[in-house]
């Protein structure tokens, strides 16, 4: 196995994840860390505030990136990444006076326990920390305000996403957003994980050159899989985990690869308003390739058949053993599963979600909303002054501590193995998109995915045309609701 020196790695992680084109759509963040190498004295962007000592009130959700939170820390305890948290945290209580109290409720409480809190008036908490999905629910209920709203934040800076900017906003108005503190957001963007064992032992192309070229696409995909010849290996006369695959899936990734394909559920205007995108002749026929994959059942293992049998178990005790004995060729996963395979003896790849077609001009990756962590503040604050502050100041500090010691945590547990890993890690980060179907799933619209897979039903447009009233009606209203404010 090839081994890189940490200091090379460091430095093309900071470059490549961090790094980006000047263009607003691009996901620039901490590209002034990456790229400037100048002897110029380093600008201090911290907020200019000092206050009296008051108190940051945060409801966070547990722990899900190797083991740490994303703010909450109540002491170094030897995991350096928690430590490396904990004393971003203090340096700013120290440089703004405050006191950051971060409190933790776990999914079964969460959102009932926010929506509570913000509809009954109490101001309790100033701010919510929670994946995707748990905030999704205070989006909708209209319980969040206006980030844009709150002094010293600046959301055009590089340490916050510029593509959650961009995509989670609504006339204009961002209620959720996404920044440097959340490493969850490159630990559970999506990517393809492939085997180069069975890249070797077939005589199939570079897939890194294939990715720089522009040519990584789903046929290119497809035909791989069909290359490695997927069979029933031990001649029992079904196709099972004991076989040789092309891919392992899940029904997610019928929605995972739509969105790699550059289409989403939802797009917006001139005037930043939604509008239905799902249904568009080019989304029709990226479906159908999407469809040719993950409904080919001697090409494709899908996971929730066998969650019956094994239960949620079936990733660690099924899935990620085929993987692991080289016998898929492809495995669709977020960036979080990769530690999982840690000890695999002969090495893997990580590539971007492929291209619908060549034509395509950029690579995007979607990410789990279970995963991503995003904060919002609720109706409720009436302390925007320290709020803002403490945003900026979060998200501005850590690009010099808590992610450098994320990638160096992350090496350490060989997740990266050679340095076209690192590179390709880099674009899937730079890669991430998001979608407003899976934050408002208006109408149901992005259950139609999921319907769909379950059923092996290729037919979209009926499906489609069974919701299509309920969806606009839904996305109307929640439109209606924002611009009322």
């Amino acid at each position: 196995m090839k081994k890189i020196a940490l200091s090379l790695i460091m430095a093309l992680i900071l470059t490549l994840i961090f790094s980006c084109n000047n263009d607003d759509t691009k996901n620039n963040i901490f590209r002034e860390y990456a790229e400037d190498t100048s002897t110029e004295p380093e600008i201090d962007y911290f907020p200019s505030a000092y206050f009296n000592g008051e108190t940051i009130n945060i409801m966070e959700y547990p722990a899900m990136v190797l083991g740490s939170c994303e703010v909450y820390s109540e002491s170094e305890d030897a995991n350096i990444v928690n430590d490396a948290i904990f004393r971003r945290n203090m340096y700013i209580e120290d440089r703004l006076n405050i006191t950051i109290n971060s409190v933790i409720k776990d999914h079964t409480v969460f959102t009932s326990e926010a929506e509570k809190s913000v509809m009954s008036g109490d101001r309790t908490y100033d701010m919510f920390l929670a994946p995707i999905v748990w905030m999704s629910g205070l989006c909708i209920r209209n319980l969040l305000i206006d980030l844009n709203e709150l002094p010293y934040v600046d959301f055009e800076k590089p340490w916050w996403d510029q593509r959650a900017r961009q995509d989670f906003s609504i006339a204009n108005k961002l209620f959720i957003n996404v920044g440097a503190h959340n490493i969850s957001a490159n630990f559970y963007t999506y990517s393809i994980i492939f085997s180069k064992q069975l890249i070797e032992d077939y005589g199939l192309e570079d897939l890194y050159k294939a990715v720089r070229n522009g040519t990584w696409t789903l046929d290119k995909m497809y035909s791989m899989m069909k290359a490695i010849n997927p069979r029933d290996l031990n001649g029992d006369g079904v196709m099972d985990a004991q076989d040789l695959w092309g891919v392992l899936s899940e029904y997610y990734n019928t929605g995972a690869l739509f969105l790699g394909s550059g289409e989403k559920t939802f797009r917006k205007d001139e005037d930043d308003l939604p509008y239905v995108s799902m249904n568009t002749p080019r989304g029709i026929n990226v479906l159908d390739k999407v469809f040719d994959i993950n409904f080919d059942q001697y090409m494709t293992l899908l996971a929730e058949p066998y969650i019956n049998k094994f239960g949620w178990g079936v990733y660690a005790e099924q899935l990620m053993p085929i993987f692991m004995e080289n016998r898929s060729l492809f495995y669709i996963a977020g960036v979080c599963s990769i530690p999982n395979i840690k000890d695999m003896e002969s090495d893997f790849g990580i590539l971007p979600m492929p291209k619908y077609d060549d034509l395509q001009q950029e690579y995007y990756c979607t990410n789990t909303i279970n995963g991503v962590f995003v904060q919002g503040v609720p109706v409720t604050n009436d302390k925007f002054e320290v709020t803002g502050a403490f945003l900026e100041a979060v998200a501005y500090e850590s690009p010099k501590n808590v992610v450098p010691t994320y990638y160096e945590t992350a090496v350490k547990i060989k997740l990266l193995r050679d340095e076209e890993s690192i590179e390709m890690l880099g674009l899937v980060a730079k890669s991430r998109v998001f979608d407003l179907g899976y934050i408002y799933d208006w109408g149901g619209a992005v259950s139609i995915f999921h319907n769909l897979t379950v059923a092996g039903n290729r037919n979209f447009v009926s499906e489609y045309e069974k919701k299509e009233n309920a969806i606009i009606a839904a996305m109307e209203k929640s439109i209606n609701e924002i611009l009322g404010r």
